[in-house]
């Protein structure tokens, strides 16, 4: 089991000598056979343009040159690649090594401009296909799509961050980065230049093992050397684990009670992914349920209880057309009319059957469901019998205002 004793140890000479200077950081340090019980799989210092070793998603993005009077490998533009999913575009992964325990060393410069908030580069693990992996985006300004670890499994990227900060400091010097991966915890640890304590963490179990690599998601780069120590997997080894992340559950708590949800990432992947986005972006935490009829369904996710409506994110892809109905119990997404791709962060959860809305409405699209209420209908119940007017334009909203304390995704 990895912990972070190793960290004064890989902070030891190799690594100061690499801070201390521009003529010291460019030297090659010969890496150590092995590192904390886990031996070396593999290292590139990018001396040679060694192509077989690398497997790039566009190969005119990449060059081989001397840099700061060094060897590395360039990103030298925005990948022509468009991956499936919403998720980095640019990257190169190691050819023929998988890893489930590893600690990663990479030292690397980001080339993007000074002011550009995204200036980032990224590295990625536990790759099995281009539409599942891990990477860790270090972007000089934190949000909800930038400085975090995230999680790509079919769907558009979702933070799996449990710590961060408000940024990289990405600047004009080269800097190192170690990642620590613990699969039977899940926990995985994000080191950046001479901290003893992580810049980021996550804990994840949904990839055991897969490959690694470099990167970028808006950005260009020099990377100077990538080692790693760790565990092989064979290839094929399951690289994901049993726990049924197509299904994963989520808690609302509400000043009328607790209801447990279960989302179906598997029918409604975009929508999901969606949803629990703004779960870990806390966007819920303090709304209310703003639209409450009784014969029909309650609906919040949206506006503060001084009915405000709050900031969010471009509508996602409507996957009215999975199977999934509007039964009672169902929770599927709000959308404006006329607009079939509208749906943000506004949620409602049927409180009766509501076969009209799995019918395609004039605009061509019906209601997207993306999961069902699994413990709590007796509290959505007692919601759907409030008391309601109308406020500023809004009907049915709640005299006595029914508070969403919280939405976190459940253990």
């Amino acid at each position: 089991m990895l912990n972070r004793t190793w960290i004064p140890c890989l902070l030891g000479t190799a690594v100061t000598m690499a801070l201390v200077g521009s003529a010291a950081a460019a030297e090659k340090k010969v890496p150590a056979k092995e590192l904390h019980g886990l031996p070396l799989l593999f290292h590139d210092d990018f001396d040679a343009d060694v192509t077989d070793r690398w497997e790039r998603t566009d190969a005119s993005a990449w060059e081989y040159k001397t840099a700061d009077g060094n060897s590395v490998v360039h990103l030298t533009k925005n990948s022509a690649y468009r991956a499936k999913v919403r998720s980095p575009n640019s990257i190169a992964w190691i050819n023929d090594l998988v890893v489930g325990d590893f600690i990663l060393e990479a030292r690397l410069k980001s080339l993007g401009q000074p002011d550009d908030r995204h200036r980032d580069l990224c590295l990625f693990w536990g790759g099995t296909d281009p539409s599942h992996f891990y990477y860790v985006h270090m972007g000089k300004k934190a949000d909800p799509h930038s400085n975090a670890i995230f999680l790509v499994n079919g769907a558009p990227r979702v933070s799996i961050a449990k710590t961060t900060t408000t940024g990289t400091p990405w600047d004009e010097k080269y800097h190192r980065v170690w990642i620590v991966r613990t699969v039977a915890s899940g926990k995985i640890e994000v080191f950046f230049d001479d901290r003893t304590t992580p810049v980021m963490t996550a804990e994840d179990k949904t990839f055991t093992a897969g490959r690694i690599g470099i990167g970028s998601f808006d950005n260009t780069g020099y990377f100077d050397s990538i080692t790693i120590w760790g565990k092989k997997a064979k290839p094929g080894t399951p690289t994901v684990t049993s726990t049924d992340n197509t299904h994963p559950h989520v808690v609302l708590s509400t000043t009328q009670g607790d209801i447990t949800i279960e989302l179906d990432a598997e029918k409604a992947p975009l929508t999901v992914a969606n949803f629990l986005q703004y779960v870990d972006d806390g966007h819920f935490d303090g709304t209310i349920f703003h639209r409450v009829m009784s014969n029909f369904m309650i609906q919040g996710g949206g506006f503060t209880p001084d009915m405000k409506k709050k900031t969010t994110r471009d509508g996602v892809k409507n996957e009215w057309q999975n199977g999934l109905k509007n039964a009672r119990g169902t929770i599927s997404m709000a959308r404006l009319g006329g607009q079939p791709d509208s749906g943000t962060a506004q949620f409602f959860i049927n409180v009766v059957n509501n076969a009209s809305l799995d019918r395609p409405q004039p605009d061509g699209a019906a209601y997207a469901v993306f999961g069902k209420v699994t413990e709590g209908m007796d509290v959505v119940d007692a919601i759907r019998k409030v008391r309601t007017h109308t406020v500023g334009g809004h009907a049915n909203v709640p005299v006595e205002p029914i508070f969403i304390q919280t939405v976190r995704r459940a253990p």
